[in-house]
């Protein structure tokens, strides 16, 4: 009685299910997905925009706090408990808000680094010829990395405006 050698194919190696890795990279990689959350970072900083943000020395009192919302509780009514909540008094100091922005520069970061190898192997070999050279796009799951670049600059300067424009709306002279 001999024991026959094994061997394994390339399909027992493979994982079987769901690889959440493999998903959240083709996730951050995913354009619509990345319009979803600069969309998503720009209601935010229209809402911080919109409705009053409270001052920083009233974040750390809570009477000062509680005093701040019962002054907003005229304007917004049985809402102000809600929007409290939710963080949208603070916009820009919120866990959620840091989070969306966390995940922005994480879903940029990981397309730059999926397009590194194609992009230097172009430069290190590149077309034959200029009518190839002008028709070669880099593209991150469909879209161009400059329309990446766009993106994130604009959401970038939403932001930044929303940011000044409340800042100079609390400015007292």
């Amino acid at each position: 009685m001999s024991a026959a050698p094994r061997t394994t194919s390339a399909s027992t190696l493979e994982p079987s299910g769901l690889d959440p890795l493999r998903w959240a990279w083709q996730l951050l990689t995913n354009v619509k997905f990345a319009l979803l959350l600069v969309g998503l970072a720009g209601i935010a900083g229209l809402i911080g925009t919109v409705l009053p943000q409270m001052p920083g020395p009233m974040r750390g009192n809570p009477a000062a706090r509680s005093a701040w919302l019962e002054l907003r509780r005229a304007d917004y009514g049985p809402l102000t408990g809600l929007f409290d909540r939710l963080g949208f008094f603070e916009v820009f100091h919120t866990a959620w808000f840091n989070g969306l922005w966390f995940l922005i520069i994480v879903a940029v970061t990981v397309c730059t680094v999926s397009r590194l190898r194609p992009t230097i192997r172009a430069v290190r070999n590149p077309p034959n010829g200029p009518r190839e050279s002008l028709t070669v796009t880099y593209q991150c799951s469909g879209a161009p990395t400059m329309g990446w670049l766009l993106v994130g600059l604009f959401g970038t300067f939403a932001v930044g405006v929303a940011w000044y424009v409340n800042r100079r709306a609390q400015w007292t002279p």
